[in-house]
């Protein structure tokens, strides 16, 4: 339950710093909107930290002001507050440039906030040039330096190219209107789209507006030396941002090896060991994100790289359209001074020619924005197929824990059930075995003593007629009688015979036994030997199941809280769903 509990409160701080950097984010643009004067910005953008500082210093602020995170609903309400404000204020700047909207959402997705002072900057400088309205070079710079910084800095940008050279030809445009009137419908295109272009009188002189050549090349200087500043300090952001990442691996790697090694020298069912299994399981957490956020890096960086083309696209189509709306001005202006019936055809054939062309261009140009959407929608769903793929794959990890512990658990249920039946087998042979034994050993003593008595007794009766046979001789040799004394001493040698057989043969039977009596204790040695191996053996036996039930009672609170982690797997994913369509809703209302 403890490791549910840190991982439950591990997403928890992980969602609330990706909110407050989100807050963050929200609080510098409004704030470089507000404070910054486009005219007036300095050209040296400040120097900010990169992307992945962002969720480290929420981090950092999550654990300093837990009540911040306490509550997602207030989370929600200030930023659906602040994203109406910075609505309602790309509101305002979207009647004065065509490309708000694309300013807008590529200036979520940047790392730094930086580019917007300088578009607005060069905006200042390309509202200078079209003053006059009777040269494109600088509005090309312009239009060129505000698609560069849209390129993300990530990981794996590169440095972005750069711009072609500003065209060196002049044209003049013909415009009855004033200054004023033409800065106002070049910031209004759509507008000017829906409406024929005004049509000039014939005998009207054309007014012409032009700049000093110094003024403009001056312009066309500084805005090159902006576009190669902020292309430097992108770059040093990426290099930034790379460092910083590769430290985060570093020291995610670092610490699952040291929690290894904890794991393995802390004691069974201890503080540490599980202290070290949960930072084991942070870190390889966070490298498993440090690669989900890599590879969705590349994504995002792809999406970006083709809403670029999509809005250079859509720039070249609206130049186009302009172009034939000037040309279709300038047919009507020279179609009201000819006067002749072929020259009017041959114009009328060749406008309708130039339109011609020009509409397969717009068709060809609509064709490749249409590709685009469609492989932007595809790596859409594939960024979307991976991360569920990866949902997939760490609760099938989780599973295949769970399973092994389970037959982990049942192959040690298993050994102490056989090692249990064993101890009772090796006992009761050994109980048998000793039993059978000391019987043998008390027939053999029982034997001996029974023979031992028989020739205690035969030697006593020997004894007694010895003696028999010498009170029969002194008798014999106190009276006369030659023949009867030699008889009686023949009679005392056969005795004597008898004897001394009999007394050899009380030695080898007594020899014999006692060779018995030896084997016998060899035999009960033997058996008592055995006994106390037995005895050991059931120790040792006894000993092994009691270390495998410990191990096992250990190995319960992790089947516990493997069980616990494979329930919370599903909230969990539901959460991180719902944070992700929050966090894609937020992000659509803010395009």
């Amino acid at each position: 339950m403890t490791a549910s509990g840190n991982k439950s409160s591990a997403w928890s701080t992980f969602i609330s710093s990706a909110i407050t950097g989100v807050e963050s984010r929200l609080d510098n643009m409004l704030e470089g909107e507000d404070g910054n004067d486009p005219l007036q910005a300095d050209p040296r953008p400040p120097t900010k930290q990169p992307a992945m500082q962002a969720p480290m210093s929420a981090s950092a602020k999550v654990a300093a002001t837990p009540a911040r995170s306490s509550s997602n609903s207030r989370v929600n309400d200030r930023l659906q507050a602040r994203l109406a404000k910075a609505m309602a204020a790309k509101g305002g700047e979207s009647k004065a440039s065509p490309r708000s909207s694309f300013d807008s959402r590529s200036s979520m997705d940047r790392p730094s906030l930086d580019v917007v002072n300088g578009d607005k900057k060069e905006e200042g400088l390309a509202t200078k040039a079209e003053a006059g309205d009777n040269i494109e070079e600088p509005k090309a710079a312009v239009e060129g330096g505000k698609a560069s910084p849209d390129k993300p800095a990530t990981s794996e940008t590169t440095t972005t190219p750069p711009p072609p050279p500003p065209p060196t030809t002049t044209e003049a445009k013909a415009v009855p209107e004033t200054t004023k009137t033409t800065t106002t419908e070049e910031g209004k295109p759509s507008q000017a789209e829906t409406k024929e272009p005004a049509k000039p009188k014939p005998n009207e002189a054309i007014p012409t507006i032009t700049l000093p050549r110094e003024e403009l090349s001056s312009i066309a200087r500084d805005v090159n030396d902006i576009k190669t500043q902020h292309q430097e300090e992108i770059q040093e952001y990426v290099e930034r941002i790379d460092s910083l990442q590769a430290k985060v691996l570093y020291l995610s790697r670092t610490a699952a090896e040291t929690a290894k090694k904890t794991v393995s020298s802390a004691p069974a069912n201890s503080a540490e060991r599980k202290i070290a299994e949960r930072d084991e399981r942070i870190a390889l957490l966070m490298e498993e994100g440090s690669k989900l956020s890599k590879t969705e890096g590349q994504f995002r960086t792809t999406i970006k790289r083709l809403r670029q083309q999509l809005a250079e696209n859509e720039k070249q189509a609206d130049t186009l359209r302009k172009e034939k709306e000037k040309a279709l001005a300038e047919t009507e202006a020279l179609k009201s001074r000819l006067d002749g019936d072929e020259e009017r055809t041959k114009r009328q054939e060749e406008v309708r020619k130039a339109t011609a062309a020009l509409q397969k261009e717009i068709d060809a140009l609509k064709k490749e924005v249409s590709a685009k959407d469609e492989s932007m929608k595809n790596l859409e769903q594939e960024l979307r197929a991976k991360s569920e793929k990866a949902e997939a794959a760490t609760v099938d990890s989780h599973n295949k824990a769970l399973a092994a512990e389970r037959e982990k658990q049942k192959a040690l249920e298993d050994t102490i059930a056989t090692l249990k039946g064993e101890l009772e087998e090796a006992a009761d042979k050994a109980r048998l075995e000793s039993l059978e034994w000391r019987e043998k050993l008390d027939r053999a003593t029982e034997r001996s003593h029974a023979t031992e008595t028989e020739m205690k007794n035969e030697l006593k009766m020997m004894e007694s007629k010895l003696e028999a046979m010498r009170s029969v001789a002194e008798e014999a040799s106190s009276g006369s009688g030659g023949e009867g004394q030699i008889k009686l001493i023949r009679q005392i040698e056969t005795l004597q015979s008898q004897y001394a057989t009999a007394s050899d043969n009380w030695q080898g039977i007594e020899a014999s036994l006692l060779a018995k009596v030896a084997n016998l204790e060899k035999e009960r040695d033997e058996a008592t030997r055995r006994e106390s191996e037995m005895r050991k053996k059931a120790r040792e036996a006894a000993s092994k199941n009691r270390h495998l039930e410990d191990e096992l009672q250990d190995l319960q609170p992790d089947l516990a809280a493997a069980k616990a982690e494979l329930e919370t797997a599903p909230s969990e994913r539901t959460c991180i769903n719902d944070f992700r369509q929050s966090s894609l809703i937020h992000h659509h209302q803010s395009i």
